[in-house]
């Protein structure tokens, strides 16, 4: 496919290739360039040449022709290239992989036998895979391996320093306020999202299909599967937390945002952005997801909620329909906090308040129906209960986990 000019080409090729090469070298413009594809063809100010070299560039360095040559992709190896300054531009990219064409999921994705055969052929081991291709790893396949569950959709992550410019200016005491030492936290800083994070993505198989758009600075932003994306935000926050040494001052913020993989990068950019700002008001480090703003704790604690229920619907003590009745109890008790927090409360803003009523009703009319009646009754009580409890702790913070599970069932 022919560029619409040389620029273009000049574009595309860094994007591709700096996902797909260890070092980046800098030359002359007259170095020799062979073969050609495998250089800018509009040198940078028309003075510099951008190569990507493994080897060969001893006689480049002897002969002045070399001007830079960086390692940029030492996270994804043992050691570190003594020939190259470490520069970690690269972030993790999920490439094919030779199981991938057996992948059901793929095939699961797509409704029309046509896109389904494109969607085989679009796979070509070891090239980055297409954002259809990761949203068709958030689907579950069932049990009986005839199907899959849930949605094929994107989970798109933000994630940055909470109170950077305080932690620059006032980190450091007086004393040790240095330039060397400004330049030593920063550097720190970047380590983390530009080595550690690559590193986790490629080691960690539960994340293998997440993309890094970036990740450097102090800040990330990922693509993956929808569902992972809550969990890795939550293992990076902790680890940031660990690397950090625990100081309470230093933490992330981060906004979660779910969506199509048709839907255009810069929208997708944009209402994760939304999210990440409604995390960075107020006190500051927490996540926004499912359109809830919470802290990182709270976090820990509605991944067990989500067990508890999930153990429900799988025993068939919950049905997916009482799971969505379930989602106007979550309204009711959180508009309850609100008006209970107002200075003048109004006999029309009340009605939130039935919620307890209704779930008694709900669980009795609903839990457990298959079982006998006196192990049915055990059960309503402690669904109710829990329900009940979860309800006055989080309010619309439910929403969290049924709606993990909801979308993971669909």
């Amino acid at each position: 496919t022919m560029s619409a000019c040389k620029l273009c080409r000049d574009h595309i090729f860094l994007g591709t290739q700096i996902v797909k090469n260890n070092n980046i070298a800098l030359l002359r413009k007259d170095a020799p360039c062979s073969p050609l594809s495998n250089y800018l063809v509009e040198p940078i100010y028309n003075v510099y040449q951008v190569a990507f070299l493994d080897s060969s560039v001893d006689s480049l360095a002897q002969n002045r022709e070399l001007l830079g040559y960086w390692d940029i992709q030492s996270w994804a190896r043992d050691s570190i290239a003594s020939k190259a300054t470490v520069k970690m531009l690269n972030g993790y990219v999920p490439v094919y992989m030779e199981e991938d064409r057996y992948d059901e999921r793929i095939l699961c994705s797509e409704k029309l036998e046509k896109k389904k055969l494109d969607a085989i052929d679009q796979i070509n081991v070891g090239e980055p895979k297409t954002f259809t291709h990761i949203a068709a790893k958030a689907l579950n396949v069932t049990e009986d391996s005839k199907g899959c569950a849930g949605i094929d959709a994107l989970g798109i992550l933000k994630a940055d320093v909470d109170n950077l410019g305080v932690i620059m200016s006032c980190g450091l005491k007086p004393e040790r306020f240095t330039i060397s030492r400004l330049a030593s936290l920063s550097r720190q800083l970047n380590a983390f999202f530009a080595c550690y994070l690559p590193y986790k993505l490629k080691e960690n198989k539960r994340y293998g299909e997440v993309y890094t758009v970036f990740g450097g600075g102090d800040d990330l932003f990922l693509i993956g599967p929808w569902n992972v994306m809550l969990n890795l935000a939550s293992e990076l926050s902790d680890d940031f937390r660990r690397y950090c040494c625990g100081n309470p001052q230093i933490h992330l913020s981060a906004g979660i945002i779910f969506c199509k993989p048709n839907t255009p990068l810069d929208t997708m950019a944009e209402h994760a952005e939304e999210a990440l700002e409604l995390s960075k008001s107020g006190e500051k480090n927490k996540v926004t997801v499912f359109g809830e703003t919470l802290p990182w704790l709270k976090v820990k604690s509605l991944f067990q909620v989500k067990d508890k229920i999930w153990k429900w619907y799988q025993d068939n003590i919950v049905t997916r329909s009482m799971l969505y009745k379930l989602n106007e109890l979550i309204y009711m008790a959180a508009h309850e906090k609100e008006v209970l927090n107002q200075s003048e409360i109004f006999l029309k803003d009340m009605h939130c308040t039935k919620w307890r009523a209704l779930l008694s009703y709900f669980t009795e009319r609903n839990v457990a129906k298959s079982l006998p009646k006196d192990a049915r009754s055990q059960i309503v009580n402690e669904v109710a209960a829990s329900l009940a409890y979860w309800l006055e702790t989080y309010g619309g913070w439910l929403k969290v986990p049924l709606w993990d599970i909801l979308y993971n069932t669909r």
